[in-house]
């Protein structure tokens, strides 16, 4: 089995988002938008055609109710499967890998942001020196949502990190003029994966 470094595993996965959450998010997102409803549409249209065919055939299947229950078992799997090809097949087609990584590592709520700042330097009169947040996204309640990324050993929030974005959150409220959402995210880096983990801020 091989042993990967924590800290060279971070600096990697640091990097990786970096470049595309910089350069490539709000143009991602859209596309994932545009994805959505689309699958949202086959779905639809696989519904229709399900209800148009039983619905043409209802007489038949209304006198025999072990055909209706065939049916039903049969057709939840098969759309099931249909919607399962076909969410493959288009997300092959309109997104990468490193993006389908991007996509599946995100939380559902920053998939629906736009990104505000990355890496921007900030200076408040109590941080003179400046402060850095890694992310700032900017979400459909027009709140800013904070997201910092931690390399651990496991997939733990402390007391320190809530500390931490809490002063970013009461520091970044006056400077940018704008409103920031009460829960922000740690990107946490482990030797085996990466999750964004919630965090309930006090400012």
């Amino acid at each position: 089995m091989e042993i990967v470094d924590p800290q060279l595993r971070g600096i990697e996965e640091h990097s990786r988002f970096h470049g595309l959450v910089s350069a490539h998010h709000n143009n991602i997102i859209r596309r994932y938008k545009y994805y959505s409803y689309g699958l949202l549409l086959v779905s639809a249209a696989l519904l229709a055609s399900i209800a148009i065919i039983y619905s043409s055939h209802w007489h038949v299947y209304i006198s025999n109710i072990d055909q209706l229950i065939i049916l039903i078992l049969c057709g939840i799997p098969l759309l099931s499967i249909l919607l399962y090809v076909c969410d493959f097949l288009v997300l092959a087609s309109v997104f990468d890998f490193n993006e389908r990584r991007y996509l599946n590592e995100m939380p559902h709520k920053l998939l629906r942001c736009d990104l505000y700042a990355s890496e921007k330097r900030y200076i408040s009169p109590s941080q003179p020196n400046g402060f850095i947040p890694d992310q700032l996204f900017y979400n459909d309640d027009a709140h800013i949502v904070i997201c910092d990324t931690k390399t651990r050993d496991k997939l733990k929030v402390y007391n320190s990190d809530v500390e931490q974005l809490s002063r970013y959150a009461s520091e970044l409220g006056p400077i940018e003029g704008r409103r920031i959402c009460p829960t922000a995210y740690i990107r946490c880096v482990t030797p085996t994966v990466t999750r964004f983990l919630p965090v309930k801020l006090r400012f």
